[in-house]
């Protein structure tokens, strides 16, 4: 296997930012209306921010660390943003508002 060059590289890191970057905002700004504690807002937010970076990162470590590393980082940030998306799907269906 041949190394990406530095361009490929930046390309799929450019592709994966807009995507979890738009989807962080909107769940986070979904999360705020959560009947959720502010650690525990801070905390889930916290951790898919940093799973997700985990995955962005990733392509840059690969010939260190080998093929695995970027499949462990994708489904860790994928599953910070189901755990997200589901606390947020479950505290706004139970009717629950943080402003309320």
């Amino acid at each position: 296997d041949e190394p990406l060059a530095a361009v490929a590289l930046w390309e799929e890191v450019h592709a994966g930012a807009f995507v979890y970057g738009f989807v962080l905002f909107m769940l986070g700004s979904l999360l705020a209306l959560c009947p959720l504690g502010a650690r525990a807002r801070a905390g889930l937010l916290g951790a898919a921010f940093v799973a997700t970076i985990a995955d962005l990162l990733a392509p840059f470590a690969l010939p260190a660390a080998g093929g695995a590393l970027r499949v462990v980082t994708f489904v860790g940030a994928e599953l910070a943003l189901v755990a997200l998306l589901a606390v947020v799907a479950v505290g706004l269906g139970r009717g629950g508002d943080a402003r309320d």
